[in-house]
């Protein structure tokens, strides 16, 4: 989405499609006190900023972001097991019925999974309306958690090799790897 559509969704209350101010909300200026010549002046910075995002998308256009699915966030297993909608495979489907699943097992999880697929496409359609990417947030977000993760493993070696006490180190530290690093 352009830096003038994401503008125009930001303003939509404000300004009609060609960056004018509509008479809505030039009526609720008027109601608020504000003065003619201030809503002019104000309907001007309005018109402005709209020429010159459009003129910025016309010469300089962002470049296009990545559009992410449902299925480039499911684990390794799970996009074997389902297509792209969320419906299982039929060579998983023919594996787990010889191993004694049921049918009804299945549904559920064909069930789940096209729930999981539907409701990321109508939360990235919600963003996308107001000019924002749903997948590439959250594949920022995912990218920046296991980034955190790793980031405390390092940390909690370096305080260790520092020797701070065990119960200055996160609960969820091994007391074996503490012990086993003061040794070294």
């Amino acid at each position: 989405m352009s830096r003038l559509q994401r503008w125009l969704a930001m303003n939509q209350k404000k300004v009609t499609s060609d960056g004018s101010l509509k008479d809505e909300h030039r009526r609720e200026l008027l109601s608020k006190g504000l003065s003619e010549e201030a809503i002019i002046s104000y309907a001007n910075r309005l018109k402005k900023s709209f020429d010159e995002l459009a003129e910025l998308d016309r010469t300089q256009p962002e470049p296009e972001e990545k559009t992410y699915t449902a299925w480039d966030f499911w684990s390794e297993k799970d996009k074997q097991r389902f297509n792209r909608d969320g419906t299982l495979k039929l060579e998983y489907i023919a594996a787990a019925k010889a191993k004694g699943l049921s049918t009804g097992c299945l549904e559920r999880l064909e069930f789940e999974k096209m729930l999981e697929v539907e409701t990321f496409n109508r939360v990235s359609s919600d963003w996308a309306r107001r000019g924002l990417n749903f997948g590439a947030w959250k594949m920022e977000d995912q990218q920046s958690a296991a980034g955190d993760a790793a980031g405390t493993q390092k940390r909690m070696g370096q305080d260790i090799r520092n020797g701070e006490p065990l119960d200055a180190l996160p609960e969820d530290i091994d007391p074996d790897d503490y012990y086993q690093a003061q040794r070294v």
